[in-house]
């Protein structure tokens, strides 16, 4: 017999191979690249495992990419269920509480363990229990938006001083008057860091904005360095803003506007202490008004 079929069935092989002899008996070599199987092609092992170790080496299902290549997340398209990662619901409950932060009144506790984030109202604005909360968005200076137009008149925001001098008024920055009247305006004693402060009897107040216009009835001893404080008992004060040799009030009723304050926390007391002297080189701290922006919280 002088050549071999393509393909035989194992009773061909057999039988083919008890037949061979002489120059026709086959080697090694030959006999483990005869075609296995009764079906049709050209499956060699020389071909298509050449690394020997009896795994194809491409299968068109594989696209000619090893299989860690599908292990990478980053190689897959569209999209995947949530349940198949195992890490998922682990990943988004940490990166949730990361994102959330408590406020005034407002607590946040997160059990990682227990897989729970608990929000709760710890009544820190308004001494307990539910509160009221009002927007007071700053929109123009001498605009009717801020905390002293809510409060004015109402007997809840009560003004003091280091000092008043004769002729002057405490209520002066918180009256809303424009007048020109000495009675209308507010000038402390003439001595270093005097200041002004206003006490909320009923409430407190988050401010995140502010305005001061310079007196009215002259041009004269205007502010120039000064900080606002805001404080909850009146005894240990917290920087809010602080301004040094600002010429923005460089007349009578020019306007001082700060620029938006990064304060999370509502206070008790809010104060403008003058750090410097103002601009006749004097210690008087002088205002015509003043008032807050932000958000005002009291009890309901």
């Amino acid at each position: 017999m002088g050549f071999l079929p393509r393909v035989l069935n194992a009773i061909g092989v057999r039988n083919l191979l008890q037949s061979l002899s002489g120059t026709n008996r086959l080697d090694a070599s030959a006999i483990k690249n005869l075609p296995i199987g009764g079906g049709g092609g050209d499956m060699v092992k020389s071909v298509y495992d050449t690394d020997d170790n009896g795994i194809v080496d491409n299968a068109a299902a594989l696209n000619g990419q090893a299989a860690s290549y599908y292990l990478d997340r980053t190689n897959h398209a569209g999209s995947q269920p949530s349940a198949s990662i195992s890490d998922f619901s682990e990943a988004v409950d940490d990166r949730v509480a990361s994102l959330l932060v408590a406020g005034s009144g407002i607590g946040i506790s997160y059990n990682d363990a227990g897989n729970t984030l608990t929000i709760s109202n710890t009544g820190g604005g308004g001494g307990g229990g539910s509160t009221n909360l009002f927007a007071l968005n700053y929109a123009s200076n001498g605009d009717s938006n801020g905390v002293v137009s809510l409060l004015i008149g109402i007997g809840i925001l009560q003004p003091s001083a280091s000092g008043l001098f004769s002729g002057y008024s405490l209520n002066g920055p918180i009256d809303r008057s424009t007048g020109t009247a000495t009675i209308e305006n507010f000038a402390s004693s003439n001595i270093a860091n005097s200041w002004w402060m206003c006490i909320f009897s009923n409430g407190k107040m988050r401010v995140d904005r502010y305005t001061i216009r310079g007196k009215s009835n002259a041009n004269s001893e205007h502010l120039r360095s000064w900080k606002l404080q805001g404080s909850q008992g009146g005894v240990t004060w917290t920087d809010l803003d602080t301004q040094s040799a600002n010429n923005s009030i460089n007349a009578s009723n020019a306007y001082f506007t700060s620029g938006v304050l990064t304060n999370t926390t509502y206070w008790k007391f809010l104060r403008i202490l003058q750090t410097g002297v103002n601009s006749s080189g004097t210690n008087f701290l002088t205002m015509n008004e003043i008032d807050f922006y932000g958000s005002y919280e009291e009890p309901a």
